[in-house]
């Protein structure tokens, strides 16, 4: 009887490994990442606050990160702002 591949089962690792000297190391390749451009939202400077994009101070909205005065914070004044990094919002 010619003896088959030795595999030994580790659990703690959650795949079997070949202990044989004639096996290949898997291949990995690198899957490419893609950036998506950031999407730019049109609301009221009310809306961009509550949703978190802004913050409010002496009754004008600021963007979030950026600080840019989006004007009066409320519902008749809109802004259209973009996510360029996380917690960083600015005028597209």
């Amino acid at each position: 009887m010619v003896p088959g591949p030795t595999t030994v089962r580790r659990p703690w690792l959650g795949r079997r490994i070949d202990t044989t000297a004639t096996s290949t190391p898997p291949t990995t390749t690198a899957s490419p990442t893609s950036t998506l451009p950031p999407t730019c939202i049109t609301s009221s400077n009310y809306d961009h606050v509550v949703a978190g994009r802004a913050y409010q101070s002496a009754g004008y909205a600021y963007a979030l990160g950026s600080n840019q005065n989006l004007g009066l914070d409320n519902t008749f004044y809109t802004a259209t702002l973009k996510q360029s990094s996380p917690g960083y919002w600015e005028r597209c």
